[in-house]
């Protein structure tokens, strides 16, 4: 309660006429609304402030001073009186622009005035409380769940003194005790005490008998909080464990709450709910990279805390690599990109296979069996067959078995079932219940070649179940092998045969023929290593296949007519054709070779085996690093062509999938966090690669740059194109 007290001059007892006067003027100016200026000159003094305080407390009086209506500046004289006593002065206070404020700090009821000069102020009187009870909260808000703290002030006549006191709460417009609310204050007269707040908003006061403090209330928040018993951990496979607080209208609560985590600068994302009973509730989560997490219900948000993950275990590898194939001699792709940068067949030739020239060679254009190519189109491995249909296509066809004996003919196309009955070839003509043949060896000619001269204008072939093309050229023969069917397709190497090989697109020869010719070459040149023997004679077929080569990657992709036909009538066919005929002569009894003239006397003179690849990673492999032997004219070259954007490489880039499990196993480790390739071959085929775990173990694995790449095939679920392999990019958590 503040009370305010004003003090104003009073009029001299006799006025003059014209005071008289002038004051019947104001009057009537202040009928009709007008100010009157009767106390312009008048002095006021006033003092006001609290009327009442505890004793020990002091009080803020507030003193004012206007003279002539006007705020004045000037010193004014502060005095006190006590009951019974006389005014003594207490001290000289400065006004400034009519207001001053000054403490005072009595020990029993006191009355204050102000003085200037004559002019004296009403006085006012501030009543102490001898006897008081203090009670104040801090804070005034809190959390749910939290406590604040209560401080007691006992004050009993005028001194500081011990005694019970009760703590009470208001419950609607009842107060209670608060629990263990009965506290004894010691002698200093000061107790602290820790409240915990029941309600929103809850109200407490002190009590002892007549004294009752002050009300103070505590105004109390819902409260969602979150803690985790590790901040950090040491990989992604480790589990962290939480605690959820919550409380509600300042209680325990009980519900669902949603747990959320973030990774980095990405957004909030749900992961899982939590169950709070009593206001708890626990979870398990494994932070796999480091990352925040937080949970929210309604509005309430938990603080977020961070987990730090030291060693991250990548659910998978990304492999990056560059190049098809083994990377060996000449690059296909880098044989067209120097094709159209201008480079002739020989300086594409002599660049991959070092230490070589071109030269012409002769071969055989009979149809004696032992100048024929043969080429396995099915055999016991891995075709594993025991009957395969041979359609002859557009003409007629004869069956000759192992005494050259037409045993069977037809003038137009028809199906033959060969099988294998008691350790023979049986053949079936067009679904027949009886074999038309059963023998050791049986032959198939067709209209148009050189063992069937019909005379029909008919380009006759024939298609081989299970084979990887059709055939125009030459014979098959049929025979059995490990109890399985072996066919294989005769022909002359140096036209016939390289008509079909269908290892480079036929379209590079419309802008790069010069890739096509050294292509055609380089299988010529592949064909003869394996036909001809050191003395340059045709070698005897390798009784294991009954063939010199086979038609796939193991040798040569050979697909006979399908490649030679190739493109609406044959656009694409006869280019190729055209670049083999460019590199033969004499009707094909001579042809173009690569041979080795470097200084390496095991070599020197001989044919060279032209190995190929489709590109590199942009440079070839020692022939000994990639496989086993030292050859002279398999060095590892400089091939920036493979990698140019020109030649339509579509490998000049390329990834695979190496999976966690995948790499444990394949490096041995009980899990990998990070895979390099440690060493290189030159040329850049991977030479050794280094893997290390979690717990800072390396393994490391090494081999010959294929069998590394076979190796990893093996492993992998992505398909590993070649030894040239740039980096492991870690992906994912496992």
């Amino acid at each position: 309660m503040t009370v305010r007290s004003t003090w104003t001059e009073p009029s001299p007892r006799r006025r003059s006429l014209t005071a008289l006067l002038g004051a019947a003027l104001a009057a009537t100016l202040l009928a009709l609304g007008a100010a009157t200026p009767a106390s312009a000159a008048s002095t006021v003094l006033t003092v006001s402030g609290p009327s009442s305080i505890n004793v020990g407390a002091s009080a803020t009086l507030s003193l004012t001073f206007s003279k002539g209506g006007k705020k004045a500046t000037g010193k004014v004289t502060l005095e006190a009186r006590e009951s019974g006593g006389s005014w003594t002065p207490v001290q000289k206070v400065s006004v400034t622009k009519g207001k001053a404020k000054v403490k005072v700090a009595p020990k029993r009821s006191t009355s204050y005035r102000i003085t200037r000069g004559s002019k004296v102020s009403k006085a006012f009187k501030v009543k102490v409380a001898q006897s008081w009870l203090g009670f104040t909260v801090s804070p005034s808000q809190v959390d749910a769940g939290s406590t604040v703290q209560g401080k007691i002030v006992l004050t009993r006549k005028g001194k500081r003194s011990s005694g019970f006191v009760y703590l009470e709460e208001k419950v609607g417009k009842t107060w209670r005790a608060v629990p263990d609310g009965k506290v004894k204050v010691p002698s200093s007269g000061v107790l602290y005490v820790d409240l915990s707040p029941s309600s929103p908003t809850t109200t407490y006061r002190a009590v002892r008998g007549k004294l009752v403090s002050k009300t103070r209330s505590v105004k109390v928040a819902d409260w969602l909080g979150l803690e985790l018993d590790a901040k950090r951990v040491a990989t992604s496979k480790d589990s962290v464990k939480g605690t959820v607080t919550w409380f509600s209208k300042a209680r325990p609560a009980k519900g669902t709450v949603k747990l959320q985590e973030k990774v980095g600068d990405a957004k909030w994302r749900t992961v899982q709910k939590v169950e709070v009973k009593d206001g708890k509730g626990s979870f398990s989560v494994v932070p796999e990279t480091t990352r925040s997490y937080r949970v929210f219900v309604g509005d309430l948000r938990s603080p977020k805390r961070k987990v730090t993950v030291d060693v991250v275990i990548p659910a998978s590898f990304t492999i990056h690599g560059s190049g098809w194939g083994h990377g060996l001699g000449m690059s296909q792709y880098g044989a067209y990109a120097m094709a159209l940068a201008g480079r002739s067949v020989s300086e594409i030739l002599t660049h991959y296979y070092t230490d070589t020239a071109v030269e012409q060679m002769s071969f055989p254009t009979g149809t004696a069996s032992a100048d024929q190519l043969s080429v396995q189109l099915i055999g016991p491995s891995p075709d594993a067959k025991t009957s395969v249909d041979v359609t002859v296509k557009d003409g007629g066809w004869r069956l000759q078995n192992a005494d050259n004996k037409t045993v069977a003919v037809e003038t137009k196309g028809s199906k033959i079932t060969f099988k294998v009955e008691s350790g023979k070839v049986a053949a079936y003509v067009n679904s027949a219940s009886k074999p038309s043949e059963t023998d050791s060896k049986l032959r198939l000619h067709w209209e148009g070649t050189r063992y069937y001269k019909s005379g029909s204008s008919a380009k006759t072939y024939v298609k081989v179940a299970g084979a990887h093309g059709s055939y125009r050229h030459g014979r098959l023969e049929i025979t059995v092998k490990n109890g399985k069917l072996n066919i294989v397709n005769n022909l002359l190497l140096n036209t016939e045969y390289l008509y079909g090989i269908a290892e480079m697109p036929s379209s590079w020869g419309e802008k790069g023929p010069a890739s096509l010719q050294a292509q055609a070459i380089a299988a010529r040149n592949y064909a003869a290593s394996k036909f001809f023997d050191s003395t340059g004679k045709p070698r005897t077929i390798d009784s294991a296949c009954r063939c010199h080569l086979v038609d796939d990657t193991r040798d040569q992709n050979f697909t006979g007519w399908d490649k030679e036909n190739e493109g609406t009538n044959a656009k694409f066919g006869k280019l190729w054709k055209k670049a083999v005929d460019a590199t033969n002569s004499d009707g094909g009894a001579t042809g173009k070779v690569l041979r080795y003239v470097g200084s390496n006397t095991s070599f020197k003179g001989k044919l060279v085996t032209a190995y190929y690849s489709s590109s590199s990673g942009g440079g070839t492999l020692n022939s000994e690093d990639a496989w086993a032997s030292v050859v002279p004219y398999i060095r590892s070259v400089e091939d920036p062509w493979s990698l140019e954007k020109a030649s339509g490489n579509p490998n000049i880039a390329w990834t695979a999938t190496f999976t966690q499990s995948q790499a444990r196993s394949f490096f041995n480790l009980p899990d990998v966090v990070s895979i390099t390739v440690s060493r290189y071959y030159a040329g850049g085929g991977v030479a050794e690669l280094s893997a290390t775990s979690s717990q800072g173990v390396t393994k490391k694995v090494s081999g010959k740059a294929d069998s590394m790449r076979t190796g990893l095939n093996a492993a992998a679920s992505g398909y590993v194109k070649s030894a040239f392999i740039k980096s492991f990019e870690p992906v994912g958590v496992y």
